[in-house]
């Protein structure tokens, strides 16, 4: 089967993207300014390569990428450097409204559910919304769970978990198997 390469504006498209995650020493966005001269090549160039209105020649768009990686693996924090220490969570038998009331005071969307100290699940906005609208009073936190967050150690660089936190709302960040902290989609952004 014979390797087709991508089109140019899936190209132009990763390159803006992958660039605008970026983040230099000082912690400031990745400018075009900056990748285009650690490429060699202008500004202006760079725009046009980032908009898709110019095809560069193989050399500078692999001078390009290549760039973009090796960004990329310089500024991979682990989790430990992002997490939030301390994780808001509620027991699986509490009352639905106490969870809702933590999410609605802490302004999160999401908590982790507990039975005892093992992490059983996850409550989010939507799940207590749904479940509230079956109009019962009784409502406990089971009623609401949904599917445990993922979980990867503290150790774990940025690529791995900002990949999870695409399909997932939250990651649990644990050390020896334990839950110390956690990242939300709004921390990898």
């Amino acid at each position: 089967m014979a390797t087709t390469l991508p089109e140019l504006k899936e190209l132009a498209h990763e390159v803006r993207i992958r660039r605008r995650r970026l983040m230099d020493a000082g912690g400031r966005p990745v400018t075009q300014r900056k990748l285009a001269e650690a490429c060699g090549i202008r500004q202006s160039m760079m725009a046009k390569i980032e908009s898709g209105s110019v095809v560069p020649s193989y050399i500078v768009l692999k001078r390009v990428l290549d760039e973009l990686s090796a960004m990329e693996s310089r500024g991979d924090k682990p989790a430990w450097k992002l997490m939030h220490r301390g994780i808001m969570g509620a027991g699986l038998q509490e009352p639905l409204k106490r969870a809702s009331d933590l999410m609605t005071r802490h302004d999160v969307s999401q908590l982790v559910v507990y039975d005892g100290k093992e992490v059983v699940g996850s409550v989010t906005d939507r799940g207590v919304l749904g479940a509230m609208a079956s109009g019962r009073k009784d409502l406990k936190v089971a009623d609401a769970l949904e599917a445990p967050f993922p979980m990867v150690d503290e150790s774990s660089p940025r690529s791995v978990f900002a990949s999870l936190v695409i399909n997932s709302r939250a990651v649990i960040v644990t050390k020896k198997g334990l839950p110390v902290g956690i990242i939300t989609r709004a921390d990898v952004i």
